[in-house]
């Protein structure tokens, strides 16, 4: 999209001017805390999905939760940042989140049994307080998150209908970093928190989504609530709330008036899908798609025990790199991946002769379009019109006015082009020129813009010359 819009900048220079995705971060209610991005590697082979979760978030919180979702029991252990790290320098030529929920939670971690919830397991990992639950009832799950102080809301418990009737478990992750020391204080202060990993058996590759919609039941609290006018009889706005101490209280309509928040509910969520084919999902962008060696895959991190992060079995696996922002009102469904139309290639160099020879085409049909365009453009047909008046009328005043207007359309394109050319450079030479066909096309409209600066600059040039001459004659 980026590229599209960068071209249609440039044909406009030549023409007219010639949660988590299965949550959200919810903090302790005296704390302020907004989550900006999820990010998953999903490896899928024989029926077993290995995936690592990774969230990014701004706010001051020292301690959260998380509840996580999966079809079958769960193995959870620490992962490492240096595999989303990796990936991301592996997929960067393209023009180139999973989404675990998070929840206010507590400090402390009640393993047990209660009615209709099972607790499978308890293990701490890094600086995390992990249990492995079963329930076969939403009322009692979320009791017993309420019950050991994970601030779950009512109205969000038909969430957990489906995951129980198609017999999910849960994984509850909670965090103290007070307790744990500055360290981690000063790590989640930046935003971050470490990795994990949970590996579980899996006929399909899925992405649990829908939870994430119980970010829509939580008010959140901003220690400065930014006023806003209102209009008499206006009423308050979905969300609009207010901080009293450590909690939040909901505004009514004010005839003067009311706070809101200045944050951002929707979340990034970026995928990196190692399968056997190139997947898909409705909504997301593919920014990335190729073949990688089952060597270079398991090369790409090294856990803290030193082992790889990934054993493969086969030869080669297809990566794709999926994202899309989404909001917790979309999230309403799980992902379940499918298979894309096709294994071609995106984001990538090919050698292929008849990829090259396509590309050679396409560069040459829109350099011809761009340069009709820019042609028959207004400022075009100002530039062709003043060159003719050069060259047929003989009064000075005439030529010397062309002249002034000329000046001005080769002003006004070299001076809007290499504003966009600035603007655009901010992400990079390979986000506006790639290797796919996209980037062929924005390298024409690049060419064509430049044709027409050196033509009219090389116009203008000659005008000069054969107004010096025939004065001289």
């Amino acid at each position: 999209m980026k590229k599209i819009i960068f071209a249609i900048s440039l044909v406009i220079i030549i023409m007219p001017a010639i949660a988590s995705a299965d949550g959200a971060i919810f903090p302790p209610p005296d704390y302020w805390m907004q989550e900006t991005d999820q990010k998953a590697v999903i490896f899928h082979n024989e029926n077993t999905e290995t995936m690592i979760l990774s969230v990014t978030f701004r706010g001051d919180a020292e301690n959260f939760s998380w509840i996580v979702p999966t079809p079958s029991r769960p193995a959870v252990s620490k992962s490492t940042d240096e595999l989303f790290t990796a990936l991301d320098k592996l997929t960067a030529p393209e023009y180139g989140y999973r989404v675990m929920p998070m929840y206010s939670g507590a400090t402390r971690d009640e393993a047990g049994m209660a009615s209709g919830v099972t607790v499978l397991e308890t293990k701490k990992v890094e600086y995390y307080d992990i249990t492995v639950l079963e329930a076969n009832d939403p009322e009692a799950l979320t009791k017993w998150l309420k019950d050991n102080n994970y601030q779950f809301p009512e109205e969000g418990k038909y969430l957990f209908d489906d995951y129980i009737a198609n017999k999910w478990y849960f994984t509850a992750i909670k965090l103290d970093a007070k307790s744990l020391g500055g360290g981690v204080e000063s790590q989640l202060r930046e935003g971050h928190a470490v990795p994990l990993k949970f590996t579980f058996a899996s006929s399909k590759i899925v992405f649990p989504l829908k939870i994430s919609g119980i970010a829509e039941y939580f008010k959140y609290p901003n220690p400065e609530p930014i006023p806003l006018m209102m209009e008499s009889g206006q009423s308050a706005s979905a969300g609009m709330g207010v901080a009293v101490g450590a909690k939040t209280t909901t505004v009514e309509a004010s005839p003067v008036m009311d706070y809101y928040y200045p944050w951002q509910p929707g979340v990034n969520i970026l995928l990196y899908v190692f399968a056997d084919h190139k997947k898909d999902l409705p909504g997301f962008s593919t920014s990335y798609a190729n073949w990688v060696k089952s060597d270079d895959i398991e090369k790409l991190a090294v856990e803290s025990n030193g082992d790889y992060w990934i054993q493969p079995e086969e030869r080669k696996y297809y990566l794709t790199k999926l994202s899309r922002y989404m909001q917790p009102s979309e999230m309403t469904y799980d992902l379940y991946l499918r298979d894309a139309e096709n294994n071609d290639k995106v984001g990538v160099q090919s050698g292929d002769w008849r990829n090259i020879l396509v590309s050679i085409l396409v560069f040459l049909v829109i350099l011809s379009i761009s340069l009709v365009i820019g042609i028959l453009s207004p400022p075009g047909l100002i530039f062709v019109v003043c060159t003719l008046l050069h060259v047929f009328v003989k009064n000075n005043v005439v030529k010397i006015i062309a002249w002034i207007f000329q000046s001005l359309v080769l002003l006004a394109m070299t001076t809007f082009g290499a504003l966009v050319l600035f603007v655009r450079s901010s992400y990079g030479f390979r986000y506006w020129v790639g290797y796919s066909y996209e980037g062929v096309m924005m390298l024409a409209v690049l060419v064509a813009w430049a044709i027409f600066l050196a033509g009219m600059v090389a116009v203008m040039i000659w005008q000069i010359l054969r107004l010096r001459k025939n004065k001289k004659a």
